[in-house]
């Protein structure tokens, strides 16, 4: 049974299980003066961030007030619950002792090393071997090697057992006594950095029971460990101590078109291909182009298509592709996905029916040349992180740019401290540990341009090239002869599903980047409202000629069935004379004067007279 911990008013959380929000830990109603405390902490941190120094409080100190806390300290192994790395407790010595102080320590000064917040606050610091999977971790049963947080956490401690004889001559060394000073200062910053980060996040009044300066830096000198451990566990159980990446390059709004953009798509290929292949296993000659509506909806969902993605290519060429940060860069890498993919998709459909659309190819021309821009801009400036660990780290320094973090966060120490990182998706990505990773992204774009070469080609051929002409190189009737086999149904089945599984490998980033947590789904600002009603008008237009089309199907009908609408023919009673033919019915309001509905050269309807010993008995109108 996990054990589980009650901190203040905040509620029972069990800190080892992952979730999505800080409500799954059942937090208690917060008061308007929480928030209130919360919300002025983080302003009196934002305002002053650029000259934070290591020993300044970043958060409130007006919290004790109204949170007492527990005054019984809870173990270690209570606040952390089952399978989680013993870090950030209070280090066995015959551990401590064999630990690596040269990579721990390179300055051989662990004091001066704690003091160095950048290499401090990181996943894995530089000049350790450890990798991400391992570092902090306990691997074949054996206790996990000491960490560079775990020494620095642990410096009163560790200042105490050298006073006290504990330790070796070799190991004083890198803890001067005289330097305790600085010890308070690294103390006072690392709870500094927790309680920042908690401000930051996006639901700091939920986190801010565990994560404040008074209960972290315990009589104003030492490092209360037991709330260390507490506070990671509420930052780093859940993704609400992440902020919300850019929502300009991927909020909710643009998300959305995304997913409206693919299923219309789909939706567009099924239809064709259900068309084609119907006619063609039931050996039916029939023509199969587009009709006129389908083929103007279609064009007009390409150029809406085509003007969404080269405005969202050049926003990303705004964006800085060649420096931007691991996790927005991941965003703007499906934003130029979409730019050269989904327009060659449309392209193709339409060319799959013989519509060669000049304005579309132009358009979808243009989108893809300045996708593919973005698209490898992005691809050399991201491939520097394939197979390294620091991906996760650069995109966690962008996030939270805390001084007393070293511009990093406390989200840094999550994987080493608990086991779990928020970001750890991008790790997957830039490892190819998992199938969307940067290396297979090329295969995107390498199908996408031999298509793009082929559609090309094929419409420069019938806009250039001689139709069927009995001079035909021997390069014109091969290239025929590939266009009617690309032109039948069976091709454009595997072109399209090969297209569907291109749209599902970027729908899998989409999914792994909004189960992150990272976008901000309220945020319906103008800018996401706008991406979202951007292909209503390709649809609305296509209804309305629908509904046109179906109106005035109707109208012809009923002029068929009811013909007294236009006017009628008079026909004479034909006992009398057997040869006389119908008039030409003169007195329809509609007719002109000695002319008829018929042609002039109809014999059948042509005017003659009446002849006056034929008296008209009766009419009717037929």
């Amino acid at each position: 049974m996990t054990d589980t911990v009650t901190f203040a008013s905040y509620g029972t959380f069990l800190p080892s299980v992952d979730s999505t929000s800080f409500g799954e830990a059942t937090p208690t109603t917060t008061t308007d003066a929480d928030s209130r405390t919360s919300s002025s902490s983080t302003a009196t941190l934002t305002a002053s961030a650029s000259d934070v120094s290591p020993t300044s409080v970043a958060t409130s100190t007006d919290f004790t007030a109204a949170h007492p806390y527990p005054t019984k300290s809870v173990s270690y192994a209570q606040v952390l619950g089952n399978g989680v790395s013993a870090q950030v407790a209070q280090i066995p010595w015959n551990t401590f002792a064999n630990s690596n102080f040269d990579a721990l320590c390179p300055s051989h000064d662990c004091i001066k090393d704690c003091q160095n917040y950048t290499r401090l606050f990181e996943e894995v610091p530089y000049f350790l071997n450890n990798s991400f999977q391992t570092y902090g971790k306990s691997i074949d049963g054996k206790p996990p090697d000491t960490t560079l947080f775990g020494v620095c956490s642990n410096l009163a401690n560790i200042n105490t057992g050298i006073s006290e004889a504990l330790t070796s001559q070799s190991i004083e060394s890198y803890f001067p006594l005289q330097r305790q000073q600085e010890v308070d200062q690294v103390s006072s910053s690392i709870a500094s950095c927790l309680a920042s980060t908690c401000d930051f996040s996006r639901e700091p009044q939920n986190c801010v029971a565990a994560c404040n300066m008074p209960l972290l830096y315990s009589n104003g000198s030492t490092t209360n460990l037991t709330a260390v451990t507490a506070c990671l566990s509420m930052i780093c159980g859940n993704t609400c101590g992440l902020p919300y990446a850019n929502q300009d390059v991927m909020g909710v709004g643009v998300l959305v078109s995304y997913v409206i953009q693919a299923v219309l798509i789909i939706a567009c290929a099924i239809a064709l291909i259900a068309t084609a292949l119907y006619y063609t296993f039931r050996s039916r000659e029939k023509d199969l182009s587009l009709s006129e509506n389908s083929q103007r909806g279609l064009e007009g969902f390409l150029a809406a298509q085509c003007y969404f993605t080269i405005a969202l290519e050049i926003a990303a060429i705004c964006s800085s592709p060649s420096d931007i940060d691991p996790l927005n860069g991941y965003a703007l890498l499906s934003v130029a996905i979409t730019g050269f993919l989904c327009p060659a998709f449309t392209l193709m459909l339409l060319h799959s029916r013989g519509c060669r659309t000049k304005y579309g190819a132009g358009l979808t021309l243009v989108s893809y040349i300045l996708a593919t821009f973005v698209f490898w801009t992005l691809y050399a400036n991201l491939s520097r992180h394939l197979g390294s660990t620091t991906g996760s780290d650069e995109a966690l320094r962008e996030l939270y740019k805390i001084p007393t973090c070293g511009g990093s966060s406390a989200i840094a120490l999550c994987p080493q401290s608990i086991g779990n990182d928020p970001l750890d998706y991008l790790a997957g990505f830039y490892n190819q540990g998992s199938i969307p990773n940067l290396r297979t992204m090329p295969l995107l774009w390498g199908w996408t341009t031999l298509i793009l070469i082929l559609l090309a080609s094929n419409q420069a051929r019938y806009l250039f090239g001689p139709q069927n002409s009995p001079g035909q190189t021997r390069l014109q009737s091969t290239w025929a002869l590939v266009v009617r086999i690309l032109a039948h149904p069976i091709a454009l089945l595997v072109a399209c599903t090969l297209f569907g599984l291109s749209l599902g490998y970027q729908a899998e980033m989409l999914r792994k980047y909004s189960g992150s947590d990272v976008i901000d789904w309220d945020g319906w600002s103008f800018g996401q409202v706008v991406a979202v009603v951007v292909f209503a008008q390709p649809v609305a237009d296509y209804l309305h000629l629908l509904l046109r089309d179906h109106l005035e199907q109707r109208k012809a009908s009923k002029r068929q069935v009811d013909p007294q609408t236009k006017g009628s023919y008079v026909a004479v009673s034909q006992a009398a004379t057997p040869n006389v033919r119908p008039s030409s019915g003169l007195s329809t309001p509609s007719m002109q004067k000695h002319h008829t509905h018929s042609p002039s050269n109809s014999s059948l309807y042509a005017p003659r007279a009446v002849s006056p010993q034929s008296p008209l008995v009766s009419s009717r109108t037929y």
